[in-house]
């Protein structure tokens, strides 16, 4: 992988990699909830703020992942890919014509991407990615 350079640091795409990987594994270490609004006191004043729907944060980073990589993609991952996408086609329309409600599609969207991530760490191991950056010894 080649690395980037940021006006006075270089970032290697494998930094990126890691980086995203563990913001993934951050968003897996807690429960997967829906979004809600809850109340903070802040002195005298209540505010309502909102909690982002876990579930969706953790999809948006691993397809975050998966554009990253698109690139990268081997056959076995193409192929893959491709697949779980046409799920989440036949998915999204099954919910924009009320077949399934919001719960059942952001679930089942969530097990689908789970799947993606799967194979995305697959590839990575595939084209030896995961290998620490420098060997110590």
């Amino acid at each position: 992988m080649p690395d980037f350079n940021a006006k006075d640091h270089k970032v290697s795409e494998k930094d990126i990699l890691f980086k995203t990987i563990t913001d993934i594994e951050q968003k897996f270490l807690k429960e997967f909830r829906g979004g809600y609004n809850e109340k903070i006191i802040l002195g005298n004043v209540v505010e309502d703020r909102y909690v982002p729907d876990s579930r969706k944060e953790a999809i948006q980073a691993i397809e975050f992942l998966s554009y990253f990589l698109l690139y990268s993609y081997d056959d076995v991952m193409t192929e893959a890919y491709r697949l779980i996408e046409k799920d989440k086609e036949a998915l999204l329309e099954k919910h924009n014509k009320g077949e399934i409600d919001k719960e059942d599609y952001i679930t089942t969207k969530l097990k689908l991407t789970i799947e993606l991530f799967q194979h995305l760490m697959q590839l990575c191991k595939r084209k030896k990615w995961m290998q620490n950056k420098q060997k110590t010894g």
